[in-house]
Formats: structure tokens, sequence, C-alpha cells
């Protein structure tokens, strides 16, 4: 702390205090973003040309326009997996890098 000045004290002191709550906001924004079917409805409806479809809004699609329940529910599942497999991966590599600078601390 002492001689810390402007961006090493941000970088040095407050972001190592920061990174747990940062680690938890990207995992949220992630299956937020990946799951960001009211924007994306309301506006195109996936169109033109289905050019603006996401999993999420083609999942919509196969399940209540076209009445496919079991293959929407399949695209739901596989969307779950998805999602978990990136938490858990991006916990995994958050929590080594806390372990490795608290070896160099």
């Amino acid at each position: 702390v002492d001689g810390a000045v402007g961006w090493s004290r941000f970088r040095y002191l407050t972001l190592p205090f920061l990174k747990p709550f940062l680690s938890l906001v990207t995992i949220l924004n992630v299956i937020y973003v990946f799951n960001s079917f009211p924007i994306i409805w309301i506006l195109t409806k996936g169109g033109p040309a289905n050019l603006t479809h996401v999993l999420v809004t083609h999942m919509y699609n196969v399940a209540f326009i076209n009445k496919r329940f079991g293959q929407a529910s399949a695209i739901g599942v596989v969307m779950f997996v998805v999602l978990f497999l990136f938490s858990v991966a991006y916990t995994a590599l958050t929590a080594r890098e806390m372990l490795d600078e608290g070896e160099h601390a």
C-alpha cells in the first residue's frame, strides 16, 4: 500500500478483493446472455429469414409454433448442459488462479 497510487493501487489492492464477485457476475451474465429470449423475440421474432435466431428462440419456435415439445425439451437439456459445463469450467479456472495467487503471496 505504501507508495501505491492510481493504477497500481487498483491492480494490486482493489482488484484482488473484487475477483470473487467478478467471477459470480461473469457466470450470471453469460447465463443471462445465453438465454436472451425477450429482446430478440420482441424485436425480430428470429427473422428475417431466421438470421437472428438464437438457441432459445429456436427452442420456442420448435415447441410452440411447430408443436414438437419433445425436440424442444431436448434443446433445453442441451442448453442446460452447456451452461452447466461453462459454469463448472469457469469456476475451476477462477479457483485455480486464486490458489496460484495465494501461493505467490
